[in-house]
């Protein structure tokens, strides 16, 4: 009886896996036919991705033969903490242009018989904003600036078509050479931009590179890093706790390069620099570590003239204010020197609060809100909001 018994179960047994087995194979058929017709009945555009919040998707230069050095196109997408729109913020900084961080495009442009390289930049709060969908779509129209005048403009159209891809086209634009000259069509034209690689983090503690600076709640490290322009070794600075932000590349290029980090309590300062064709052009820059990072300010030395430098390294309080000392290099005869401007840049905005010839860069510290410095015999000070 037991052996029958047990006959009796295996056999159950045995109906039940095939029934079950059976059950599962309509079921995965429904599932497989479901799929196959969702996919013919949703068009493609729809199948879009949400992109990655804080995410910087890079458009990599290129080059043509022949073309002067001009890039035939690269450009960013810098998406928004909460990943729902296009940006004009962000983190770091981007070397198409030394005050800018956050999302464009720019494109070498054959119109009217002539050639033409703008910057389009889209995404608020500088320029107007640019939604993301649920689908991972936008929408956004800019105006070039191409240095000599604003009479381009596009519309683009984009997807994010993964978490690591986005496609942006072009599917309208005008170019006029000047208020006199005709308008021309700009050809209709579709790039693709990708999620910028990161060093592996783990925590700030661990991440890989060589540490340049460090307190104990921040730090400030090397490693390799990836922009539009392409690979270098980076700057990057992170919270214990926090992310890593990449900062800029900082392999000490005469042609540029970030360089004289500062922290203070969730922040942290540097310079930057870009030696192009109109000559030595520096800013320092105060990013907040907090979350994915955020550019508190870029800064040039003085804007009494572009012909001035620091001339020393600007100092960073806890609160994110900065303050250094600027001198003149506009002449040829001779090295960076008098005058000197002392300036501060906080919450109530960039000011110059002394200037002379007498005033002694390295005199200059901060203590608390307070900062000081010597011009002749007289010790000077200044409040920082």
């Amino acid at each position: 009886m037991a052996d029958d018994r047990a006959t009796v179960s295996s056999r159950r047994g045995a109906v039940t896996t095939l029934r079950r087995s059976a059950r599962w194979s309509r079921s995965a058929a429904r599932v497989v036919l479901a799929v196959g017709v969702l996919l013919l009945v949703v068009p493609a555009a729809a199948l879009a991705a949400r992109p990655v919040p804080g995410g910087r998707y890079l458009l990599m230069q290129t080059f043509q033969p022949a073309n002067d050095g001009i890039p035939v196109h690269m450009g960013v997408l810098q998406v928004a903490p909460n990943g729902r729109a296009l940006t004009s913020e962000g983190v770091p900084y981007s070397p198409v242009s030394d005050d800018y961080f956050g999302s464009y495009f720019e494109d070498q442009l054959h119109v009217c018989g002539l050639t033409s390289d703008p910057y389009f930049r889209f995404g608020a709060p500088e320029n107007r904003p640019v939604g993301i969908d649920r689908s991972g779509r936008f929408e956004a129209r800019a105006t070039g600036d191409d240095d000599r005048i604003n009479l381009a403009t596009i519309t683009l159209r984009g997807r994010f078509v993964s978490r690591t891809r986005a496609v942006l086209s072009i599917v309208a634009g005008t170019y006029r050479a000047d208020r006199q000259s005709p308008v021309c069509a700009i050809p209709r034209q579709t790039v693709h931009f990708r999620l910028r690689p990161m060093p592996p983090f783990g925590s700030c503690a661990r991440a890989h590179g060589k540490t340049v600076l460090s307190t104990a709640t921040s730090r400030v490290y090397k490693t390799w890093g990836v922009d539009e322009v392409g690979g270098d070794r980076y700057a990057y600075a992170c919270r214990f706790g926090g992310h890593a932000i990449a900062l800029g590349a900082s392999a000490g290029d005469p042609d540029g390069t970030t360089q004289h980090f500062q922290l203070a309590g969730p922040y942290v300062s540097f310079v930057s620099y870009i030696n192009n064709e109109s000559g030595l052009v520096e800013h320092v820059g105060v990013v907040d570590l907090r979350g994915f990072g955020r550019t508190v300010r870029s800064a040039a030395p003085s804007t009494t003239t572009g012909d001035y430098g620091f001339a020393a390294k600007p100092l960073l309080s806890a609160r994110g204010s900065s303050a250094w000392v600027a001198f003149d290099c506009g002449h040829r005869n001779r090295a960076c020197g008098r005058p000197y401007e002392v300036w501060v840049a906080d919450r109530a905005g960039t000011r110059r609060v002394d200037r002379g010839d007498h005033v002694n860069p390295k005199s200059l510290t901060l203590h608390g809100t307070t900062l000081s410095w010597r011009n002749g015999g007289e010790t000077k000070t200044a409040t920082l909001e």
